[in-house]
């Protein structure tokens, strides 16, 4: 994720700033949801000039071959005007780049968080981010990763930040395999699997430390303790999880510690 700047250049003779500004959106945004550029991006003006700064999955700009049917779109508006063809110019050079290629060997898994800004579908292998817009997909397809992810994000957050009945509706939702969250999300890894030939996980999130706070505060009608789940079994299928680590990195052991591959489920060491 890198640092870049994309000069739109000054205002063509035949629309004013408004069209302008509109069409340079318009472009901006076909590349967000085609994940060619990241997060979110400003447009700023300076010296009569319409720049853009962003985020960049890699090193190189966006790469028209890789550009959507709404991409292509945007910007054959945007030129038709007389515009310049937008200029990339990179910011950073210290940041990492996503996967843009794949090995007959790799793994997905499909795991995202509040504070992430990178790509959902992760390279179990290198423990790096894919950029999406390498696997083939539909129009429908892309906006429901889109959509999933941004989703997930805001219920992740909501989690972190809230207590009580909403803090346990957000976790259902990230730890219940059946949720319509879980189910989205599996339904896109189960596509990815099928376009690639590789296996695509969702991440299931478990915090055993919350689960236990919420059993010790929650009674039966005749104050028996409430029971939780059986953590040593898939939440999915019921059989054993397979425990081990798909990956040596320390930093991720963990995270992806608990594999059930009929499910295709991948979930967090849970201590205890």
């Amino acid at each position: 994720m890198l640092m870049a700047r994309v000069k739109f250049g000054k205002c063509p003779s035949a629309i004013d700033t408004i069209v302008f500004d509109d069409l340079a959106h318009t472009f901006m945004a076909a590349l967000l949801r085609n994940w060619q550029i990241l997060h979110q991006y400003d447009l700023c003006w300076l010296d009569d000039q319409m720049f853009a700064y962003t985020l960049l999955p890699t090193a190189a700009p966006p790469e028209p071959q890789y550009f959507s049917e709404w991409t292509n779109q945007a910007l054959n508006k945007l030129l038709e005007t007389g515009a310049q063809i937008p200029l990339w110019e990179l910011l950073d050079d210290r940041g990492s780049d996503e996967l843009l290629s794949l090995d007959a060997d790799t793994t997905f898994v499909l795991f995202t968080h509040f504070l992430d800004k990178h790509s959902p579908l992760m390279c179990l292998k290198s423990v790096t981010p894919v950029a999406p817009y390498i696997i083939p997909k539909t129009v429908e397809v892309q906006d429901e990763f889109y959509s999933w992810t941004n989703t997930y994000r805001d219920i992740d957050s909501l989690w972190m930040s809230s207590s009580g009945a909403l803090e346990s509706a957000m976790y259902a939702l990230l730890s219940n395999p059946s949720s319509e969250l879980s189910k989205q999300g599996r339904a896109l890894c189960k596509y990815i699997e099928s376009v690639t030939n590789r296996p695509a996980y969702y991440f299931l999130f478990t915090d055993m430390e919350k689960k236990r706070e919420w059993k010790s505060s929650m009674r039966t009608e005749d104050n028996r303790a409430v029971e939780i789940d059986d953590l040593s079994k898939c939440p999915s299928c019921s059989e054993s999880w397979i425990r081990q680590s798909l990956i040596e990195q320390p930093k991720f052991r963990d995270l992806f510690y608990y594999q059930c591959h009929p499910c295709r489920l991948i979930g967090n060491h849970i201590p205890g």
